[in-house]
């Protein structure tokens, strides 16, 4: 799985049991640091029905991990 899904993943989880927002320190590293846009979408299965979206086509947080980590909730809340 690709580091960028793996955070979205991660993140998921966490909110997921926790109701809580996953630290973003350990993720601002040379492939998180930048400011960039993502796009986030939840299958219930790799390849099965779609379960929620979302996403910004210019970025709103100054990280892409901060990025990753807001639409991954966002695609949650608003499912």
């Amino acid at each position: 799985m690709h580091k960028y899904a793996q955070l979205a993943q991660k993140t998921a989880t966490h909110y997921i049991k926790k109701k809580e927002r996953i630290s973003v320190s350990a993720y601002l590293n040379n492939d998180f640091i930048n400011q960039r846009a993502c796009y986030i979408s939840i299958f219930d299965k790799p390849g099965k029905r779609l379960r929620a979206t979302y996403g910004t086509v210019l970025p709103r947080q100054p990280s892409l991990a901060e990025e990753i980590i807001n639409n991954t909730i966002a695609a949650l809340k608003n499912n």
